[in-house]
């Protein structure tokens, strides 16, 4: 089970405290934090390719190919059901970010406890 709070990392804090708080500045922030936690996410998933036999291999690269279609359409979606306008780029930058780290932790959980 994943823990309650999704971590980032210090650069990404101290990019958000750098900023002038603007939406543009907020989503590069959110924008290169996005791209170290899928550095991360891509690390733990050949990890773990390389550690599961080939059944279980053919599973998870199934399964990862249906996260991202969910992550995708979910993050799409996330202005619409938020209220936001419908091209509201931070809710989606959001939604990315959030989604991409527990994703991340939670394929690093998985690597954990195999043997």
């Amino acid at each position: 089970m994943l823990p309650s709070t999704t971590v980032y990392s210090n650069d990404y804090n101290a990019c958000l405290q750098a900023e002038d708080g603007t939406q543009d500045a907020i989503i590069q922030c959110q924008q290169a934090e996005t791209k170290s936690q899928d550095a991360r996410l891509n690390s733990a998933y050949k990890a773990l390719i390389e550690k599961l036999p080939g059944e279980k291999q053919h599973q998870l690269r199934d399964t990862q190919r249906l996260w991202i279609k969910y992550r995708d359409a979910k993050c799409d979606f996330v202005p619409v059901y938020r209220g936001d306008q419908p091209d509201n780029s931070k809710a989606v930058a959001d939604c990315l970010l959030q989604m991409t780290a527990e994703r991340a932790q939670a394929l690093e959980l998985l690597l954990q406890v195999l043997p």
